[in-house]
């Protein structure tokens, strides 16, 4: 399956709207809460957006050929006291992200990488890959967020569009 980089582009808009719109829900959140898991899940809200940027700075760094030290270094769940703590380096990541995906075409998604044993796939696999290990991940944190009462709402990518669309017409 070939992913074009308007595509991949459009799957990354989708999840910063959606991991915004959690880390709005969170924001408002005890910190208690922020930090302790609920029933059913051995993650908090907290442990699971972290874990979501986490793994999305890896793959970048790794696919952009930064040293292992870098993709290797994993982000702590302790370092963000709050949602607004982690709102900032999701802002951060976010323009990294975008400033990269700038640089790419159609082309530079079709390019093998051979990152070892089972990693050898295109650069838009990998950012499929990417796109859906974090919709998995908001899904998560949606559910979490719900049984604590602070449900996000729908998340999926029509509501992305139509959310979308509102933006453009200035509703």
């Amino acid at each position: 399956m070939s992913v074009s980089i308007e595509s991949a582009r459009l799957l990354f808009d989708h999840g910063y709207w959606a991991t915004s719109v959690l880390l709005e829900k969170a924001n408002g959140m005890a910190l208690d809460e922020w930090a302790s898991g609920t029933a059913g899940s051995e993650r908090s809200v907290r442990e699971g957006l972290v874990h979501c940027l986490d793994t999305e700075r890896s793959w970048r760094q790794r696919l952009r050929g930064e040293p292992d030290s870098a993709w290797r270094s994993e982000l702590s769940p302790a370092d963000f006291a709050s949602a607004a703590d982690l709102r900032s380096l999701w802002n951060e990541d976010e323009r990294e992200m975008r400033e990269w995906l700038a640089t790419l075409d159609d082309s530079a998604l079709a390019q093998m990488l051979d990152l070892g044993p089972r990693n050898i796939f295109d650069l838009g696999t990998f950012l499929l890959h990417m796109a859906l290990h974090s919709a998995h991940q908001r899904g998560e944190v949606a559910l979490l967020l719900t049984r604590l009462g602070l449900s996000p709402g729908d998340l999926d990518y029509l509501d992305f569009i139509d959310w979308q669309a509102a933006q453009a017409a200035g509703e």
